[in-house]
C-alpha cells in the first residue's frame, strides 16, 4: 500500500463516484422497469459501499477506483446521450447491465 499526503486524489475519487451514482439517479429516475430500478439500486450501493472501504491512504486503490468510476460514468452518460439522441424514452427498454461495480466490492 502506498500513501499519500495529498488529500485532492481522495477528494478526486470521491467527486468520481458521485458522478457515477449521479448517473445511475438520472437513470433510476427515467425508467419504470422494476428490474432495471433495483439493479440501478444495488449499483449505487455497491459504489457506496466500495468508497467507504478505501482507505485515504492507500494511493493505487484510490487511482483504481477513480479510474474505474471515470470510465463507468462515461458509459452511462454515452448512453444516456444516445438514447436522447434516438428520441427514445431514457432507458425505459434498455437490458444494459455493468456488474464490474458490483463485482469489485465482493
Amino acid at each position: 500500500m502506498s500513501t499519500t499526503s495529498d488529500p485532492m486524489i481522495y477528494d478526486v475519487m470521491r467527486e468520481t463516484s458521485n458522478k457515477l451514482v449521479g448517473t445511475y439517479l438520472y437513470r433510476l429516475n427515467h425508467t419504470s422497469d422494476l428490474q432495471q430500478q433495483d439493479s440501478l439500486k444495488s449499483r449505487i450501493s455497491a459504489v457506496y459501499s466500495l468508497v467507504k472501504n478505501i482507505n485515504p491512504n492507500d494511493q493505487q486503490t484510490i487511482l483504481t477506483a477513480t479510474s474505474q468510476f471515470a470510465s463507468l460514468a462515461k458509459e452511462q452518460s454515452t448512453l444516456i446521450q444516445v438514447q436522447k439522441d434516438h428520441s427514445i424514452h431514457p432507458l425505459t427498454t434498455t437490458r444494459h447491465t455493468d456488474s464490474r461495480v458490483v463485482a469489485s466490492t465482493r
